[in-house]
């Protein structure tokens, strides 16, 4: 009764796939070299941050903080201003109902409520712009260069008027300063 142990005697390996070691101890591996059939180890891998937020380093000017904030005042007039019109057309939709003409005060309550959200959702757009671009985001700088130039036309159309001179040029100023400043002074070079 001669069995072997399979957990103490190693297994047999076949001849054919036994590597071929030479008798002579000069010409053999060294044990810690691994066999040419094995492939080397792949390299490391390394990470690199990509371009974008490799230049994340520059910061928001002060000027483009100005121009932001100029945004967000003025967005949340226009905000309050719809909200008031917004009120004022159905208090004035629902009161004009024992009116002679109510369908008339229909018609006035639902236009003055149609430019109250109108300039509700221009706030609104104008605030998030506004804080987009303080925050450094190109999306709210796009948005604040876009106001920049629309309301500084509005601005420049308003100076032909001699009622609305003082009113055009403020805007003019205003929203002509946040076009400029978003538009070329943004953001601080980088340091290189």
């Amino acid at each position: 009764m001669d069995q072997q142990n399979p957990e103490t005697t190693p297994p047999a390996m076949p001849e054919s796939t036994a590597p071929a070691m030479p008798e002579d101890s000069s010409t053999a591996m060294p044990e810690s070299m691994p066999p040419s059939d094995v492939p080397p180890p792949p390299p490391a891998v390394t990470w690199t941050p990509p371009a974008a937020i490799a230049s994340a380093g520059s910061r928001v000017t002060g000027l483009a903080k100005i121009a932001s904030a100029i945004l967000v005042i003025v967005g949340i007039l226009f905000t309050i201003a719809g909200i008031v019109f917004l009120g004022g057309g159905a208090l004035l939709g629902t009161a004009g109902q024992e009116t002679d003409l109510p369908f008339l005060a229909g018609a006035f309550g639902a236009v003055l409520a149609a430019a109250g959200i109108f300039l509700a959702v221009i706030g609104v757009l104008q605030i998030l712009s506004g804080i987009g671009a303080w925050r450094g985001n190109s999306a709210g700088r796009i948005g604040g260069i876009i106001f920049g130039i629309l309301f500084a036309l509005g601005g420049l159309s308003g100076l032909s008027s001699s009622d609305g001179a003082t009113g055009g040029i403020i805007t003019l100023l205003l929203f002509g300063y946040v076009a400029v400043v978003l538009l070329f002074r943004w953001k601080e070079p980088a340091a290189a």
